[in-house]
């Protein structure tokens, strides 16, 4: 594998980072989102992604959880990374 050009190597995915996109898509399509800047966005993204453990797979059909339960916990996990991050960007916009 190290003997191929990175360009040639599998693409990695943050499931995370998919999770928390699709969180934010949510609160912003039910108005929960003050400021919709990109820079605001952009802010949450990274503030939610930076609490949470990394999960990183080669294929994005991979799950991370085993039973309804596990996924529920991952599901609320996102949540409050979200929820914790508006929070922070609401106080303190960077515009």
């Amino acid at each position: 594998m190290f003997d191929k050009p990175l360009d040639q190597w599998p693409e990695l995915n943050n499931f995370n980072e998919r999770a928390v996109i699709q969180q934010l898509e949510a609160y912003s399509a039910e108005g929960a989102i003050p400021c919709e800047c990109r820079e605001c966005m952009l802010d949450v993204i990274a503030l939610s992604l930076n609490s949470l453990p990394s999960r990183y797979a080669v294929s994005l059909l991979q799950k991370f959880y085993e039973t309804p339960g596990e996924e529920r916990t991952f599901r609320a996990e996102i949540k409050a990374a979200v929820d914790r991050a508006a929070a922070k960007v609401r106080l303190q916009p960077h515009h």
